[in-house]
């Protein structure tokens, strides 16, 4: 059931973009119109007109790493991992705390390492097949 209803919400993004994008092209003479033609909800596309994202295309500003610091303790588990040295939880987390440590930042949680490893699972799989984290 979710991957339907994901597929059913890609397909009414890919409207709402479509209708976005021909109203910007003069195609249509209102928003209203495109949205019509389009089978898109006028509020969202009003919205996306006025720049406000896709909820899902949002970061959660309860973060406390930003996206790139993120990428960087990415790359050194990958690193690591292509040495043959699987990185512990407890190691990941203290790279995230000398990441925050540089900006005066609180130290992270002590379920983050868990919740980050979790949260980044498809893009461990996706860049290493071979990757194991030694739990």
């Amino acid at each position: 059931m979710p991957q339907q209803q994901n597929a059913q919400l890609c397909n009414r993004e890919g409207r709402i973009q479509l209708a976005l994008s021909a109203y910007n092209q003069r195609q249509f003479q209102s928003r209203q119109l495109a949205a019509k033609a389009f089978n898109a909800p006028l509020a969202t596309l009003a919205r996306r007109y006025n720049r406000i994202p896709h909820r899902l295309d949002t970061r959660n500003a309860r973060h406390k790493l930003t996206a790139i610091e993120e990428q960087t303790i990415l790359r050194y588990i990958l690193d690591l991992n292509s040495r043959g040295f699987a990185p512990r939880l407890y190691e990941v987390a203290d790279i995230a705390d000398k990441l925050l440590a540089i900006r005066s930042g609180e130290p992270v949680s002590k379920h983050w390492a868990e919740r980050f490893v979790t949260r980044s699972a498809e893009r461990f799989v996706t860049r290493s097949a071979e990757l194991k984290l030694a739990f």
